[in-house]
């Protein structure tokens, strides 16, 4: 009925909120005894794939994704500075090979013979606008007038970490297109023209972001910014 559909988002966020913290008490939390990271870091990784497919299944996939984040956050505060730095160390090392396969496996999905150039017109205008509120909105947030302490230079830099976009348009794009196309919806319906539309828009999002949003910040990173101390955590 209308009343679930409306109903599903914000319950998929409030047992996201509340499933994340009980795995992090019940699950993370005791996980500071052991002595081997390497085994934590395993048990974390099990724990965040068991509660992204199981909450799947049932057709929650939303409170997985915001379970698993609750979890991190809160797993965090519970273990020490050591543990959470070899579990970053190792998340790290993982990335570092799955990132490149998750862009080869959406490049894979495009044709581009069968492209949609009036789509992709219309794609790059609505990525341009959708940049420019971005761009002004963290200038505002991140500015004086959000009573910041970051500096004009920093605020501007700011806008320029929120250019690249990537990884969520790799990970979420072709989520549309599997849907239709498990639902057996068949070649040229509307359902499937719609996929593949985002799925287009994804890719040229990535294009015509991440490569630029990431030379600039290698090139005024140094210019702008300036070293500062590093914090001192809690270590055992």
């Amino acid at each position: 009925s209308l009343a679930i559909l409306i109903l599903h988002a914000p319950l998929e966020i409030v047992c996201g909120i509340v499933g994340g913290i009980l795995l992090a008490l019940l699950c993370m939390w005791p996980l500071t005894l052991l002595s081997s990271h390497s085994l934590r870091a395993l048990a974390m990784f099990i724990v965040g794939l068991c509660a992204l497919y199981g909450t799947s299944s049932i057709g929650y996939s939303g409170s997985g994704s915001m379970a698993v984040m609750v979890m991190g956050t809160i797993t965090a505060r519970l273990w020490t500075i050591t543990q959470v730095r070899y579990v970053s160390q190792v998340s790290r090392a993982v990335w570092t090979v799955a990132e490149p396969m998750l862009f080869a496996f959406i490049g894979t999905a495009i044709d581009v013979t069968t492209l949609k150039w009036e789509i992709v017109g219309f794609g790059v205008a609505i990525i341009m606008i959708g940049l420019v509120f971005r761009l002004v909105t963290v200038f505002v947030v991140s500015s004086k007038c959000c009573c910041s302490s970051l500096t004009l230079k920093e605020s501007l830099y700011m806008m320029v970490v929120f250019l690249p976009k990537g990884t969520v348009q790799a990970a979420l794009g072709p989520v549309p297109l599997s849907m239709v196309l498990l639902h057996e919806y068949g070649p040229g319906s509307l359902e499937i023209d719609w996929a593949e539309n985002i799925l287009t828009l994804s890719v040229l999002s990535i294009l015509l972001t991440a490569p630029f949003g990431a030379a600039l910040m290698a090139v005024l990173g140094p210019i702008v910014l300036e070293k500062g101390e590093r914090r001192k955590g809690r270590v055992e």
